[in-house]
């Protein structure tokens, strides 16, 4: 017969489990210490980076004419008004991070170099992959036997460019303003600074190429309209848009930025941020505790007590 009895629910005792950790405090005094001179090696032999700040405004333009434009649209079913300054300037944004902006830093030989050390040779004046340690092959049979995905290595490319772009560049918009902030944490601060200028440069001139090509077109199409049409309020439709268009192709031709210009920077932090002391410390302080308190309820629920000899032996079963 089953038994229905309600069963004891178990409920966790936090202030047991505060006796136990108590009585056992000593592991704590090898647990913290432990993991904060571990923190101290990290500090010491990890790779410290700047971080690197560059702050964007969209350019102002002047509005093309907009009021012949509906009867344009009847004619040839074409937006020809545009997104506006506002629109061309947060495709810059979005433009910023994309497989574009990637194509274009990776033709950029000497910055790839700067920007991938390792793989170039200088003796044989070509990409090869980086040596790695001993301890690689065991890294990448381990994860291979556990069906992790292993990554082969490549020379730098634009899918390389654009992995890093999409993993080490910050965008960020102000609330208050139109104001854009981009940020990269290097080792080499001087070369981040040259990374975002090559950045900005190279999406506004992919937008302006961009707009040229669109005005191009545009201006090929209502010149053959023009010879076709012979309604004169129509005419003056076309003639209308056709100047907005030579405006249009104006201000991106023009040798100045066209989407977006800086607006402060690019300016590096005086030290380096990362790796964060205070948070590396706040860290290894959790995770001492953390450890200790493990061992402490496993020293109570086995009956056993805190010693060097208990350590030793706990050392060699590992």
């Amino acid at each position: 017969m089953e038994d229905d009895r309600p069963q004891p629910v178990r409920v966790l005792d936090l202030a047991a489990l505060g006796r136990v950790l108590w009585e056992r405090r000593i592991v704590f005094a090898f647990t913290v210490p432990i993991a904060l001179v571990l923190a101290i090696l990290y500090l010491n032999i990890a790779t410290r980076r700047y971080e690197v700040t560059l702050q964007l405004a969209p350019v102002e333009k002047s509005q093309a004419s907009q009021g012949t434009l509906g009867a344009l649209g009847a004619i040839a079913g074409l937006d020809l008004a545009g997104g506006g300054q506002g629109s061309e300037f947060k495709i810059f944004v979005a433009a910023l991070q994309s497989h574009a902006a990637a194509e274009a830093l990776s033709t950029n030989t000497e910055l790839l170099r700067r920007l991938y050390p390792r793989d170039w040779s200088d003796a044989d004046h070509a990409w090869r992959e980086p040596p790695h340690g001993f301890l690689y092959p065991i890294f990448r049979g381990l994860a291979a036997s556990l069906g992790l995905p292993t990554r082969t290595w490549e020379p730098p490319s634009e899918e390389r460019v654009y992995r890093f772009l999409q993993e080490q560049i910050e965008v960020t918009s102000s609330r208050d303003s139109a104001i854009v902030t981009i940020k990269v944490w290097h080792q080499d601060p001087e070369l981040a600074k040259t990374l975002l200028s090559d950045l900005v440069i190279s999406v506004d001139r992919f937008l302006r190429n961009r707009a040229l090509r669109r005005a191009d077109g545009y201006i090929d199409y209502l010149t053959r309209k023009l010879q076709q049409v012979t309604v004169a309020e129509y005419r003056q439709s076309l003639l209308q848009n056709l100047s907005d268009q030579e405006k249009n192709r104006m201000m991106a031709a023009a040798n100045v930025s066209y989407a977006a210009e800086v607006f402060s920077g690019p300016s590096s932090s005086e030290v380096p941020v990362l790796p964060s002391p205070l948070a590396t410390f706040v860290l290894a302080i959790l995770t001492g505790l953390i450890t200790g308190s493990v061992l402490a309820y496993y020293l109570h629920a086995t009956g056993r007590e805190f010693s060097i000899a208990l350590i030793k032996r706990m050392w060699a079963r590992a």
